[in-house]
């Protein structure tokens, strides 16, 4: 039998960890933000993916220097998973990573980060299409989070009550992380998670490199912006696609899915946290506010009802 006391300082470290990645993800909606000003949404993407690849390789050079064995070694069908499956989510992550940048550039970090976190509600839904019918808890919460949604996106105020720019971008950038993830979901058992998630990357960088012959896209790249958005793209590219990411995959060894998909959706709150501190200007009104509140409980109360299934 295994060491109970080892087991619970293990899990302990893990939630560690993913706290520490969702405080990451948050922070990062607000470099988003800045990164926004001064380069395009496929640049940004590129460039991203690119440094996010790099930082990757060499944690894959450490780990063969320092010995340790990869998952599934010497297996052909790992090895075709990761490039497969890699390509495949870095053809989502690219279209998810540019329209979230095309909603945060027209809406508040704090807001792109909760209408993204939707996508806890659009995973189970898709399992219509499967034959995996969603339960009643799913079903509740898509309708708390469409209220929700309903007070983060519209104005009551506005001529016309229809959602804003940035929302729409945003909540279809959330379709697209839930591409993601079912592909990911589909791939990643059979794989090395950090050769594909290097992959991913680097694919999403490519597919993202035609865009930049865009007019927009053109008319934003300069020396100067690159400069301008230097820091904003490190810390993207570094630390949100690639320390975070890697403190995922060694956390989520050692907790269940649904308990880790818990504490990762806190990344909504982290932002709006940071926003207030660093942001003080984009303060949300009470009404979006509330509406951010509704999506939160609807996302959480998705995964507490999830835990309790596990």
């Amino acid at each position: 039998m295994g060491n109970p006391d080892a087991a619970r300082r293990g899990a302990g470290g893990a939630v560690a960890m993913l706290l520490a990645t969702a405080a990451i993800w948050g922070s990062t909606f607000l470099v988003q933000k800045d990164g926004a000003a001064h380069v395009g949404p496929f640049a940004f993407t590129c460039l991203r993916g690119f440094l996010g690849a790099a930082f990757l390789r060499v944690v894959l050079w450490a780990r063969g220097a320092l010995g340790v064995p990869p998952p599934h070694a010497g297996d052909p069908a790992a090895r075709r998973a990761a490039v497969v499956g890699g390509v495949a989510c870095g053809a989502a992550l690219c279209l998810a990573s540019a329209l979230q940048q095309l909603g945060v550039a027209d809406t508040t970090p704090g807001t792109c980060a909760f209408l993204t976190g939707t996508y806890v509600l659009l995973v189970p839904l898709c399992g219509l299409f499967v034959g995996r019918r969603p339960g009643a808890a799913v079903w509740c919460g898509a309708a708390i989070c469409a209220l929700g949604l309903f007070f983060v996106c519209v104005d009551p105020n506005a001529d016309s009550m229809r959602i804003g720019r940035g929302e729409a971008f945003t909540l279809a950038c959330a379709a697209g992380f839930t591409l993601h993830i079912l592909l990911a979901e589909r791939y990643s058992p059979r794989a090395d998670v950090i050769v594909m998630c290097a992959v991913q990357l680097l694919s999403s960088a490519v597919f993202a490199l035609p865009f930049l012959a865009l007019r927009s896209e053109a008319a934003m790249l300069s020396p100067e912006s690159l400069r301008a958005a230097a820091p904003a793209l490190l810390w993207a590219g570094v630390m949100s696609s690639g320390v975070a990411y890697t403190m995922q995959v060694a956390a989520q060894g050692r907790l269940s899915s649904p308990v880790a998909s818990l504490i990762m959706s806190l990344e909504a709150v982290f932002a709006l946290l940071f926003q207030y501190v660093f942001m003080p200007d984009a303060v949300q009104t009470p009404r979006q506010l509330l509406g951010c509140a509704l999506v939160f409980a609807a996302v959480v109360g998705v995964q507490i009802s999830s835990c309790s299934r596990n």
